[in-house]
C-alpha cells in the first residue's frame, strides 16, 4: 500500500464541492473508538522494554491523530500534562485488550512484542485541549458539519460515508446542514474526486488504481476575520489488488482505496488544525 500526501500552493476553485464544518461540541458516545498498534520495543530488562512499548505506540496514536505536527513540541506539551508514566497512560488510553505477545533477549537487553489498542477518541480530545488553551479558545471538541454538492454518484456517496465513519472513529460528531452562513468555525470544501486508472494488468494479474481528494480547509469567523484559507491540501492514495477476475477485483480496489482515502484525510484535516491552532 503506498499513501501519498502533497500540498497545493495555490487557490484552486471548481463549481461542484461539498462543505464539511467544524463545530465545537462533544459526543461521549464515541470515545470508546480504538484502533490497534503493534510494536516491537527494546529495554534493559522485560518491565522496562513493555514500558517503552506503551510510550512508543502512544507516540504513534499522537501523530495518527496530529500528523506531523507531533514533530514539533506538541509531543512535549502531550506528555507534560498526561505525564510519562507508562501504567497511567496504559489506565487513560489503552484499552483491556493489550498483549504482551513475545519477549526476548538481545544484546544488552530485552525486545518485546507488544500488540494493543488506543482509544483514539481520548487521545484526539486530550491534544485538541491543550491546543484549545494554548489558543486561549473554548474548551471543546470537534463537531464536523456538511454539505454535500459533488455530483452524486455510488462511488462519490460511499466515499463521503466512509470519511464520516472515520471523523465518528476520531470521536468527532458529524452532521449534514443546508446551509452554514450563521455558524463559525472550521470548514473544509472538498473541491474534487478522482478516481484514477483502475486498469486490470494482465501481465501481473493485478487490478490497479487510485483516488485523488482535493479540498479547502477554512477558518469561519463571521465577526472579526470572515473566512481565511488555513490550507489547500491533496490526498492521494494509489494501491492494487492481486487475482484474476477484473469485475470483482474493481469493486474491492475500490472500497480499499476509499477507506485508506478517508483515513488518510481526516489525519491531513487534524494535522491542518494543530497547526492553526499553533500559530
Amino acid at each position: 500500500m503506498q499513501i501519498h500526501f502533497s500540498k497545493i500552493k495555490r487557490m484552486c476553485f471548481w463549481g461542484g464541492f461539498f462543505t464539511i464544518l467544524v463545530l465545537f461540541s462533544f459526543d461521549p458516545v464515541f470515545a470508546s473508538k480504538t484502533e490497534s498498534f503493534e510494536i516491537a520495543a527494546v529495554g534493559n530488562n522485560e518491565k522496562e522494554a513493555i514500558a517503552n512499548g506503551v510510550l512508543d505506540m502512544l507516540e504513534e496514536a499522537l501523530e495518527a491523530v496530529a500528523g506531523d505536527e507531533v514533530g514539533d513540541d506538541l509531543g512535549d506539551m502531550f506528555f507534560n500534562k498526561y505525564g510519562r508514566d507508562p501504567e497511567k497512560l496504559k489506565k487513560r488510553y489503552f484499552t483491556s485488550d493489550f498483549v504482551v505477545v513475545e519477549c526476548e533477549k538481545t544484546v544488552g537487553g530485552k525486545r518485546c512484542l507488544i500488540e494493543a489498542e488506543i482509544k483514539m477518541a481520548k487521545v484526539d480530545r486530550d491534544v485538541k485541549k491543550i491546543l484549545e488553551k494554548k489558543s486561549q479558545s473554548s474548551n471543546r471538541d470537534l463537531t464536523f458539519v456538511a454539505q454535500t454538492g459533488i455530483p452524486v454518484t455510488p462511488r462519490n456517496t460511499k466515499l463521503l460515508t466512509q470519511i464520516r465513519k472515520a471523523f465518528i472513529t476520531y470521536g468527532h460528531k458529524f452532521e449534514y446542514v443546508d446551509q452554514y452562513s450563521d455558524l463559525s468555525g472550521f470548514a473544509m470544501n472538498i473541491q474534487k474526486v478522482d478516481f484514477i486508472g483502475f486498469t486490470y494488468n494482465k501481465y501481473t494479474k493485478r487490478q490497479e488504481g487510485g483516488l485523488d481528494v482535493t479540498f479547502e480547509l477554512l477558518h469561519i469567523d463571521p465577526e472579526k476575520t470572515g473566512e481565511k484559507l488555513i490550507a489547500s491540501d491533496l490526498v492521494t492514495v494509489s494501491t492494487y489488488v492481486p487475482g484474476t477476475n477484473p469485475a470483482i477485483l474493481e469493486r474491492e480496489l475500490e472500497t480499499l482505496l476509499i477507506k485508506e482515502a478517508a483515513n488518510s484525510f481526516v489525519k491531513q484535516v487534524n494535522s491542518n488544525i494543530v497547526s492553526f491552532y499553533e500559530e
